[in-house]
């Protein structure tokens, strides 16, 4: 079922119980939630389907969280989904040596959820102006 007016996000995250605790809490949000566990799966989940909001763990296995926020980013313009890169590493260091014009904005973990809301909030009122 898709939810009018909520945000489509993409949760890249190896870890099961964190990954189904945000797609809980976004869900609850009224957001249309997919998980992928790593970022091969994360490639082939939104492969064709709409990505507002990408809110990756950079730390993941295999194909790392920059590598997967570098391919959403080059998808075509109306395609391209705002990055938000969640990290248990030093944000400065994370930036500099991955993020850099990849990731929009960094969390460090563990997530502080009502902040990510508010984020998430602001971005879908751009997205979806009052008329």
């Amino acid at each position: 079922m898709v939810k009018q007016n909520g945000l489509h996000v993409l949760v890249v995250e190896d870890d099961k119980d964190t990954a189904a605790s945000l797609a809980m809490l976004l869900d609850a949000e009224g957001h249309e939630v997919k998980v992928a566990q790593d970022g091969f799966a994360a490639l082939q989940v939104v492969q064709d389907d709409r990505v507002d909001v990408g809110l990756i763990d950079l730390g993941l296995p295999g194909m790392n969280g920059c590598q997967v926020a570098r391919h959403l980013k080059s998808r075509p313009a109306e395609k391209r989904p705002f990055i938000i890169g969640i990290t248990g590493l030093d944000q400065e260091s994370v930036r500099d040596r991955f993020g850099h014009g990849v990731i929009d904005l960094f969390f460090a973990k563990p997530a502080d959820p009502e902040q990510l809301l508010a984020i998430l909030r602001r971005f879908q009122s751009i997205l979806t102006p009052e008329t």
